[in-house]
């Protein structure tokens, strides 16, 4: 197996995203529902194969959720934009991501090292998000009538979203682990 098949997963991810957001825009649900599956299963092959042959590298570590990120932030996006998820919803996940973001900059342009290991609720809100991105899709292709799950997963992420914030917000309000 390349050392590099990881990554281009990840950048495979990456370059879904605007895909995504043009399908999306364009109307074409049901394409756009397969894209965003794709770049779910990868997500998870690319961990799989990074861990069971050896190849977790630095650049894997940024790029995977980065292109997570990137994937489901886009998408919610564009399913706003199209009147499919709700503006405050698509704010609070996207104001969650910015400050975590603008947390991990800070510490490293300070020269202070916090552990930014996702916490294990962070993982399943992330889960549940890419979860809420193929419904909503995939409703809006097929007509599958799962509103109420759709709005379900909303309330349920809402939730994730603003509990992990306060995870992490206490976890770096605290002594850093290390210097850098």
């Amino acid at each position: 197996m390349p050392a590099w098949t990881p990554n281009a997963l990840g950048i495979l991810r990456l370059l879904a995203a605007p895909l995504i957001v043009w399908l999306v825009l364009r109307q074409d649900y049901a394409l756009a529902t397969w894209v965003y599956l794709f770049a779910g299963v990868t997500d998870g092959i690319d961990g799989f194969i990074a861990r069971r042959f050896g190849l977790v590298s630095e650049l894997g570590k940024l790029l995977d959720p980065v292109a997570d990120k990137t994937v489901v932030n886009f998408t919610f996006i564009a399913t706003w934009w199209m009147g499919l998820l709700p503006w405050w919803f698509v704010v609070l996940v996207l104001a969650r991501d910015t400050v975590i973001l603008g947390a991990f900059l800070v510490t490293r342009l300070s020269n202070r090292f916090h552990d930014f290991s996702p916490h294990w609720l962070s993982k399943a809100n992330t889960g549940l998000q890419i979860a809420l991105g193929t419904l909503v899709l995939a409703n809006s292709a097929y007509a599958l009538g799962v509103a109420p799950l759709i709005a379900g997963f909303t309330w349920a992420i809402a939730a994730t979203t603003v509990i992990t914030l306060g995870v992490y917000i206490r976890a770096w309000t605290g002594s850093p682990t290390a210097s850098a």
